[in-house]
């Protein structure tokens, strides 16, 4: 499949530089496109740090086969916001695989899940990533917001732990496989 890629300062898509780009894609306003069926698109809707240096959002990047349902590569703390004006509606996102668990690459989690149950969501969410994010997404959702991690929601929330070096495994009809990367899993060959 051909990969085009979308880069984001936070708000707008740059102007595409791939060959023949307006003859496979439709304009459907607000920087959103829809990409014909043989087109992988990748946005970087968050690409900042921590601290939102140069005020980027944090990691939020966005991966859709075709016409299909996006992923996100990571959820930072900013991703609503990310998500929001790329013109992407949270609920719409079928999985999103963590890269590691440090706050600007998971920490925007409890505000999907929350924000899927205040918009009644119904299709299911996965979220995979390294060994251990099933109990910190438990514990930040119940650092941000008591009782939340044991609420009854509209919709499944499952959480897949990828060890480093086990097989490839399919997440939302995407192939993913962990590596190690400095003492961390990684998600990587989606």
């Amino acid at each position: 499949m051909p990969l085009a890629v979308y880069l984001a300062d936070d708000g707008a898509i740059a102007s595409p530089r791939v060959t023949g780009f307006e003859n496979r894609h439709r304009n459907f306003g607000a920087g959103v496109t829809e990409p014909k069926a043989d087109v992988v698109t990748v946005a970087f809707a968050g690409s900042g740090d921590a601290f939102g240096s140069g005020g980027r959002l944090q990691a939020c990047i966005v991966v859709r086969a075709g016409q299909g349902a996006p992923m996100l590569l990571d959820c930072g703390a900013t991703s609503l916001i990310a998500l929001k004006r790329q013109g992407i509606d949270p609920n719409d996102v079928t999985a999103v695989l963590v890269s590691h668990l440090h706050v600007d690459h998971f920490g925007g989690l409890p505000h999907l899940i929350l924000d899927g149950q205040f918009r009644r969501r119904i299709a299911p969410l996965i979220v995979a990533g390294p060994i251990g994010i099933a109990a910190r997404l438990t514990d930040a959702m119940e650092l941000m917001f008591p009782g939340s991690s044991a609420v009854q929601r509209r919709f499944a929330v499952e959480v897949v732990e990828l060890p480093a070096g086990s097989p490839p495994v399919t997440v939302a009809e995407s192939r993913v496989q962990a590596e190690g990367l400095a003492g961390q899993a990684v998600t990587v060959g989606v």
